[in-house]
């Protein structure tokens, strides 16, 4: 499913030198490979944390330059707001024209945002669960697709396993533990269908704007 969109294609291309040059560097200086994810990983979260306490246009770049370094692939026309955690972003998928709200959550193991996706503050996305139904409560990971053109309202919950269709809009403080069809508006704790929408939503966001387009 992570090839239905070109979210797990997409890379930018700071992104691709950077990563040329980290190639480098540790075939020069003998890291480990097994530790190198987790050097890195533990660097540019650090960065994270440190761009995360400012704000502005030149701030918001950066954050987006390290975001992109955090995650497996990003894409163009990214916008990142003050607060964005990943705990662990190497199968995290991000497209074109995305722009996530402050103080959002993504949980390790698979993500895929696709193409023109609005985030608004404080999502969570979880991927990992433990299983209620056995007495030994085993967890697992469960990936979580969400599709091109959808917008997504403040403190949203999306559960392990779900994936949102292409158009949809979650309602804000929906609890998302079921897939949503496409063209759909979903809303409440549990998130039910309230109708349908029109299949005509299309948007682009610039790379310092969250202003939409006709």
């Amino acid at each position: 499913m992570r090839d239905e969109f070109d979210a797990g294609k997409a890379k930018t291309f700071v992104g691709r030198k950077w990563r040329a040059f980290l190639n480098i560097f540790h075939s020069r200086y003998g890291f480990e490979y097994r530790w190198r994810p987790f050097f890195w990983h533990g660097f540019w979260h650090c960065c994270m944390l440190f761009v995360n306490s400012f704000e502005g246009i030149l701030a918001r770049r950066w954050r987006r330059f390290v975001f992109s370094q955090i995650v497996s692939a990003a894409g163009s026309n990214l916008i990142v707001r003050k607060g964005v955690t990943v705990y662990d972003g190497r199968d995290l998928y991000v497209g074109n024209n995305v722009s996530i709200g402050n103080d959002s959550y993504f949980s390790g193991g698979e993500i895929v945002i696709g193409d023109n996706v609005r985030i608004a503050r404080q999502l969570i996305v979880e991927t990992y669960n433990h299983g209620y139904w056995g007495n030994d409560y085993k967890d697992g990971n469960y990936p979580v697709f969400i599709q091109d053109n959808v917008w997504i309202g403040d403190r949203v919950t999306i559960c392990p396993g779900v994936t949102v269709g292409e158009g949809s809009v979650l309602a804000a403080g929906a609890v998302v533990t079921k897939d949503v069809p496409p063209y759909s508006l979903a809303g409440g704790a549990p998130a039910k269908i309230i109708r349908r929408r029109e299949d005509k939503m299309r948007f682009e966001m610039s790379a310092d704007s969250c202003c939409e387009k006709a």
